[in-house]
C-alpha cells in the first residue's frame, strides 16, 4: 500500500505512481529493482541496508533498514528480526562513521504516521550541521512522524 499524499518530491511521487500502476511494493524484491533503484549494501538475516532514494534536506547520511518480507505490522517482527535490525544498524554506523543521528520507523495506519510506503522499514540519518555552526545559521531537519489537529 502506498500513500502519495506523504511524498516529499515530484520524483518520489512519479516512482510511487509507477509502483501503483505496476502493483508492486517499492521495498519488495521487484520494487527494489524497478522503483527504489539503489543497491542493497548489506544483509543480516531478514533485513538489509540501502541508502534512501529521497533523503531529507540537510542530512549527511540517510539509510534504510528494510525487511525482506512484506511486513506491515510491528507484531510480525520476531526476536531474531530485532537482532538482525541491531546488526544492520551497527553496520550502518561503522560504514558511515556516524557519531550521532536519529533512528525512527513508522507503523500501522499511514493516515496517522506520515509514511508513504506500508512496508516495515527504519530510517537512520545524521544531520550535516554541528555545534560549530552558529545557532542562527542552522535549522532542524523536518521529518513527518504523524499528524495532529491544526489549532485555528
Amino acid at each position: 500500500m502506498l500513500n502519495k499524499y506523504n511524498v516529499r518530491s515530484q520524483e518520489q511521487k512519479l516512482r510511487m505512481e509507477k509502483a501503483e500502476n505496476e502493483s508492486i511494493c517499492p521495498f519488495c524484491p521487484q520494487g527494489l529493482k524497478v522503483i527504489h533503484k539503489l543497491p542493497i549494501e548489506k544483509t543480516f538475516g531478514n533485513f538489509f541496508a540501502t541508502k534512501t532514494a529521497f533523503p531529507y534536506d540537510g542530512v549527511d547520511y540517510q539509510y534504510l533498514i528494510i525487511s525482506k518480507k512484506h511486513i506491515i505490522k510491528s507484531d510480525q517482527i520476531k526476536l531474531k528480526d530485532w537482532q538482525d535490525i541491531g546488526k544492520t544498524f551497527n553496520w550502518i554506523l561503522k560504514k558511515t562513521g556516524m557519531t550521532g543521528g536519529s533512528m525512527f520507523w513508522r507503523f500501522g495506519d499511514m493516515k496517522k504516521n506520515g509514511s508513504s510506503i506500508q512496508h516495515f522499514h527504519i530510517q537512520v540519518l545524521s544531520g550535516n550541521s554541528s555545534e560549530r555552526v552558529p545557532e542562527g545559521k542552522r535549522e532542524s531537519i523536518k521529518v513527518k512522524l504523524g499528524y495532529k489537529k491544526k489549532v485555528i
